[in-house]
């Protein structure tokens, strides 16, 4: 028999010459189906018709734009489907035969080991995959919140093929009173000494983003949640922890390297295409300027993400979540308008955090995260009974989440403005002279040796003092009085160009002029720097916590 020339399957011809041998099964794969790989008559697209069906049922492998995946309980919960791993799927589903030609032109169904590698590349190819599998926009550990019909709907547990959403493992979230769920979020932060009213809004304000976000309540981007503190050890990270554990969930960690393997960019695609929903930028030094990240945080739809070996993964940027960790955070303008700023202060050595009977908070969230999740969807399920109520945003880059968590903070839960003193938080993250000041005063505060009358010499002396960062200064200066004296007058002129006193938070310096004797220069004209720290504000009235 001439096995090039094309046949139908159940037409094959029998005669003295040609013959159809039916393969014997092992009585441990009868049950699995019998799919014939291309060989003979059979082609790539009659095996794919039949194979990613039965690899659809698994609901373990997903599609994200032309890449496949499988989804792991791990850490790594997308894991790209190779063709090596795409055989051994295979196997699991199918027991896998070709036809091969014997002597005297017999042609036998054989059973095979495995699939052939390129055999899985040009399935992996076929219009068929791409159509059959479906995709998966994001993989979450737990379930989630949304609209139908009107009325509040809770997910369970898989695939929704109406978000395109893979809720792994979750515990269903207890229902919990309006009241209750009120005092039990306020208590969360009550442990951190906020900056301003204001700030603890936008702190609550980042335990409810996921929520609204995943569960459609606010259309567009949503911002990076930057933790700011005055000093290490003040709580940044581990209020980022406690948003995660609400939604059992872990944080995927991204530290600040300069290019290379490993990069921020590199990583940060790394964590995208693993499927964590909760990045963090931690403990960033320096400027945060990445045009790839600034990219992502305003995509629609798609986003690109590359990592080797794959190449590039089409992401939903709208199932993630990015937060930042630094102690002194300076970015590029557009980043620190894609940012919601929340400070905090490190508490006295003496302060007495609370104490659960599980242990730490973390511990005692990670024990009753059904519970808190409850609280969660509580407060959004009030919002939603009083109609969904959006309250026109102050400036801000995202007005659709600004104008949501307006309502549902300072309307529903009655805190504090959300943005109150965020448009100067924003300017002074993205202005490395503001920066610089801040941190002086933050080191004068340490001390409690406020600085009078200093010329930038002194200033100079106190920034290398306390290893504070120079603007616009070379870490091969460091300790060179002379050259950082110039960039700190350069960078101190642009603060006072249009008065004598410069504020920063509840900082503020003031510039003061004398003559001052130079020996053979004679007298020069001299600008003089004090620090001090304003009285603080009472706090608002209408924040009830």
């Amino acid at each position: 028999m001439n096995l090039n020339k094309s046949w139908k399957y159940e037409d094959l011809p029998k005669s003295e010459n040609a013959s159809v041998n039916p393969p014997v099964f092992p009585s441990s794969l009868v049950s699995k189906p019998k799919i014939v790989l291309p060989s003979g008559n059979v082609s790539l697209t009659d095996t794919a018709k039949q194979l990613f069906p039965l690899l659809k049922e698994t609901h373990r492998i997903f599609r994200r734009g032309d890449k496949f995946f499988i989804i792991f309980s791990n850490g790594e919960k997308l894991r790209p489907l190779t063709p090596d791993a795409a055989r051994s799927e295979f196997d699991k589903v199918a027991f896998l035969i070709v036809w091969r030609g014997g002597g005297e032109g017999e042609l036998k169904q054989v059973l095979t080991n495995k699939c052939p590698r390129e055999t899985a590349v040009g399935l992996l190819e076929t219009q068929e995959a791409k159509t059959i599998i479906p995709e998966v926009l994001g993989v979450v550990n737990f379930p989630i919140i949304t609209e139908k019909d009107g009325k509040i709907h809770v997910s369970g547990k898989g695939y929704d093929a109406e978000t395109k959403m893979f809720v792994f493992k979750s515990e269903k979230p207890l229902q919990v009173l309006f009241s209750d769920a009120k005092a039990a979020l306020f208590d969360l932060v009550s442990d951190f000494d906020f900056v301003t009213p204001s700030d603890k809004t936008r702190a609550i304000a980042s335990i409810l983003t996921p929520a609204l976000k995943l569960g459609g309540f606010i259309n567009g981007s949503v911002p990076c949640d930057v933790a700011e503190a005055n000093e290490s050890q003040s709580g940044k990270t581990f209020r980022h922890k406690i948003i995660a554990a609400i939604y059992n969930e872990n944080l995927s960690i991204i530290t600040n390297r300069k290019g290379g393997v490993g990069s921020v960019d590199e990583s940060f695609n790394q964590s995208l295409v693993n499927g964590s929903p909760f990045l963090q930028l931690e403990n960033f030094r320096g400027k945060v300027d990445s045009q790839h990240i600034e990219a992502f945080m305003t995509a629609e739809g798609r986003f690109d993400a590359r990592i080797p070996h794959v190449g590039n993964v089409e992401i939903d940027p709208s199932k993630y979540f990015l937060f930042l960790t630094s102690n002194g955070v300076e970015s590029t303008r557009d980043f620190a308008n894609r940012s919601s700023i929340c400070r905090i202060k490190k508490q006295p050595s003496d302060y007495k955090f609370k104490e659960y009977p599980e242990g730490d908070l973390l511990t005692h969230i990670k024990k009753n995260q059904p519970f808190y999740l409850g609280c969660v969807f509580a407060v959004i399920q009030e919002w939603h009974a009083k109609g969904k109520i959006k309250k026109q945003p102050p400036q801000h880059d995202f007005r659709d989440w600004a104008s949501t968590l307006r309502a549902v903070t300072e309307d529903i839960l009655g805190l504090a403005p959300l943005m109150d003193g965020h448009l100067l938080a924003q300017v002074r993250v993205s202005n490395p002279s503001l920066n610089f000041v801040r941190n002086l005063c933050l080191a004068m505060e340490q001390t409690g040796e406020w600085g009078h009358g200093l010329n930038a010499s002194k200033l100079a002396e106190f920034a290398f003092d306390h290893e504070i960062e120079i603007p616009g200064g070379r870490p091969e200066d460091v300790g060179d009085v002379s050259k950082a004296n110039k960039i700190i007058g350069i960078k101190m002129a642009t603060l006072f160009k249009e008065g004598t006193r410069c504020e920063v938070e509840s900082f503020f310096v003031t510039r003061t002029e004398q003559n001052t004797y130079r020996g053979e220069k004679g007298y020069i004209l001299e600008k003089l720097y004090s620090f001090g720290k304003d009285s603080p504000q009472p706090h608002n009235p209408h924040n009830p916590v």
